[in-house]
């Protein structure tokens, strides 16, 4: 297509004209410069006003449109700057920013340094929710950051470019730009910060293994054994100290043989309780878990004894909780598969841990089939959902079952769902708070603490300090007080403590 001369444009495009001809000797070049096989159209963009006298001309403007492909010539070889290009982005017509972009795209590997002294007008672009050819901007601004090596911006803005950024391209820009997917993905799950954590305890542990043996020499009855192994988990919490500690003055292996008669008294719930201690010890130690826990785990082949399994299924729930990934499947198999009800109750502990938060409907189906077998709760899967349904079918059992450990379960079940919903949950706290079981009334207590967890709010703390004095009942009043724990963990309200220590008593 032949270029028109300055005969026929308006006196806007003269100028730009004459700025091209001034740059590089006539048009034609400057076509060149400005993009491969570009060409230069007159476009008529009104028709002309009354006011306008016979002689003037319409209004019209110059645009840039590259040629097909294939049809580039000789001329492309030339181009040793992209300073034209970028000057385009200064104007005001939307159809030359936009062939800028796609001209920049296609020289961006070549010239990205002096693209990048003007990314600026391209994150504007971008940002311009009017700007029709936005997701070009984007996928501009990604390759220069890709060459800066800022690959998070640029990972970003590929994001942005849509479908204009081509996964399948074999380019090395794309799989670098892929491969920080992964990354991102590891670090919006939790998984990089639970692993930092991890490492962080185990470099830092500088605990006293001494204190152990000193503890378990000075008890000798069964209470306070079961004391002793939790205080030692809550020692070791997340330092998995049984595989890689480095200890000076004292043999853990050798500490482990002498301790191993005082380990053995551990029976029953007492056995539960030290096995599944061990969660709490290896706790974000995910990656090995099932290999730490194989020892105490079902078997198919050689069933073990059902409080150690029921407690390393629990363990693993401890070592994922909130954080449950592929485990949760595991322990779902594991409930499912489980004949024994200490087993089943600790896998439930444990599926509730690693499932914790994510509302999903097959964990809270099998645990409310267990909860009909009045050997399980439902706990913590629904936490924070405000699940109509799942509070509906706690509320409706723990009103017509007669086993009290269950209804004291499903009374901080049924506070759990509430976590966090403020407001939303005052009907069911009016509810519960009204019922004539003292449980039921107690959940109501545990339920604002749920729902106002941290908020401060004078309206929860005026009903907890009603019931701290009214109620009948010293369980529910107790729960009254242990709720404003909830509601000011994050405020020292000193005056607060104040008064509940001068009006202390025995409950």
């Amino acid at each position: 297509m032949g270029v028109g001369g300055p005969d026929f444009v308006s006196s806007r495009a003269r100028r730009r004209w004459r700025h091209f001809r001034g740059f590089l000797g006539d048009a034609t070049e400057a076509a060149k410069t400005l993009g491969h096989g570009a060409v230069l159209l007159r476009v008529a963009t009104a028709p002309r006003p009354a006011s306008l006298r016979p002689t003037d001309r319409p209004t019209d403007r110059l645009l840039f449109l590259p040629q097909p492909a294939g049809t580039r010539d000789a001329g492309d070889a030339m181009i040793t700057s992209a300073a034209g290009i970028i000057s385009l982005l200064d104007e005001e017509e939307p159809e030359l920013k936009e062939f800028a972009l796609h001209k920049l795209n296609a020289v961006v590997n070549d010239f990205w340094a002096e693209i990048s002294e003007s990314v600026d007008k391209i994150e504007i672009l971008y940002e311009d929710v009017g700007f029709r050819s936005r997701a070009f901007a984007a996928l501009v601004a990604s390759k220069v950051f890709y060459h800066l090596g800022a690959f998070e911006e640029s990972l970003n803005y590929a994001l942005g470019a849509g479908n204009l950024f081509n996964v399948n391209d074999n380019s090395e820009y794309v799989e670098t730009i892929i491969d920080q997917i992964p990354k991102m993905i590891k670090i919006l799950s939790g998984e990089m910060a639970i692993e930092l954590h991890l490492q962080f305890l185990i470099r830092n542990n500088n605990t006293d293994l001494m204190i152990l043996k000193n503890t378990k020499d000075a008890v000798r009855n069964s209470v306070c054994h079961t004391a002793t192994v939790i205080a030692n988990s809550f020692m070791h919490c997340g330092t998995t100290t049984a595989t890689t500690q480095k200890l000076s003055s004292i043999s853990f292996l050798s500490l482990c043989r002498d301790n191993l008669e005082w380990l053995a008294r551990a029976t029953n719930w007492a056995k539960f309780t030290a096995t599944a201690s061990l969660g709490v010890i290896h706790k974000g130690h995910e990656k090995e878990a099932l290999q730490l826990m194989a020892t105490y785990l079902p078997k198919d082949t050689s069933p073990g004894s059902a409080y150690q399994e029921g407690g390393g299924l629990y363990a693993l729930g401890l070592i994922h909780a909130n954080h449950g990934g592929d485990i949760i499947d595991y322990l779902l198999n594991q409930l499912k598969n489980a004949s024994n009800d200490i087993v089943r109750h600790g896998g439930s502990l444990g599926l509730g841990l690693a499932a914790m938060g994510t509302a999903r409907q097959d964990v809270y189906d099998l645990l409310k089939t267990n909860l009909y077998q009045d050997d399980a709760v439902t706990g913590l899967v629904m936490l924070g959902s405000k699940n109509a349904q799942a509070i509906e079918d706690m509320v409706g059992y723990a009103q017509e079952t007669q086993h009290e450990k269950i209804l004291r379960g499903l009374a901080v079940g049924i506070a759990l769902v509430m976590y966090g919903r403020m407001e939303e949950a005052d009907a069911l706290i009016e509810s519960l708070c009204r019922d004539k079981d003292p449980i039921l009334r107690r959940s109501g207590m545990y339920t604002v603490a749920m729902a106002y967890c941290g908020s401060g709010n004078n309206k929860a703390i005026r009903r907890l300090l009603h019931v701290a004095v009214s109620d009948v009942n010293d369980d529910v009043r107790r729960a009254a007080v242990e709720s404003l724990g909830f509601i000011l963990f994050r405020c020292r309200c000193s005056a607060v403590v104040l008064n509940l220590v001068a009006a202390f008593f025995a409950n």
